[in-house]
């Protein structure tokens, strides 16, 4: 498969912002973790992109800024309520900036009142026509259990490609009658 990636890597580079309220679970995480050497990191990237700056700010631009291939996949890391609310953003616009069913995982998901888990609740709750779900099954066997469920598929509905068929080949199994075992008419 001819297939290029772009990865992007969203970071303040200065650690956590301030909580701004329980919901960010400040009982938890704090202001300032998580710091990092911006420059020793940039030196160590290969064909990733850092896209440094508050996430509020940063995921409102980026399309505009960086001009990427529509966005497939997410992982979000950003432990607070605020930031993966911030961060969720990326969906609201333009809907060619990503596909029309996007893999997210969410680390960190403690329940659906705060922190990301809360975010992408309240997400759902404000949004009729896209919603961020679960992909059940996941965790019988085909990705390690505690993984499974921090998987989701943004599903945006009114997406303009949201009913194109993935598989453009068929996948029907054709059977022919004369063929079949065990069931006679």
């Amino acid at each position: 498969m001819d297939i290029d990636i772009e990865v992007y890597g969203f970071d303040a580079g200065i650690g956590l912002p301030p909580p701004e309220d329980y919901r960010d679970v400040p009982y938890i995480w704090g202001e300032g973790f998580y710091k990092m050497d911006v420059p020793a990191l940039e030196k160590s990237l290969e064909f990733s992109k850092l896209v440094i700056g508050d996430v509020r700010e940063t995921a409102g631009s980026f399309f505009d800024k960086y001009k990427p291939a529509p966005v497939a996949c997410v992982l979000f890391d950003l432990d607070y309520y605020s930031s993966t609310r911030a961060a969720l953003g990326i969906f609201e616009g333009d809907p060619n900036n990503y596909l029309p069913r996007v893999h997210c995982y969410f680390d960190d998901l403690l329940n659906e009142y705060i922190g990301a888990y809360g975010a992408l609740t309240d997400f759902n709750k404000s949004h009729d026509d896209k919603k961020l779900a679960n992909i059940f099954g996941l965790s019988f066997g085909r990705v390690p259990h505690h993984w499974g469920d921090n998987i989701f598929v943004l599903h945006d509905f009114v997406h303009p490609r949201y009913s194109d068929r993935e598989n453009q080949e068929s996948d029907q199994i054709h059977l022919n009658v004369d063929q079949a075992v065990g069931y006679r008419d």
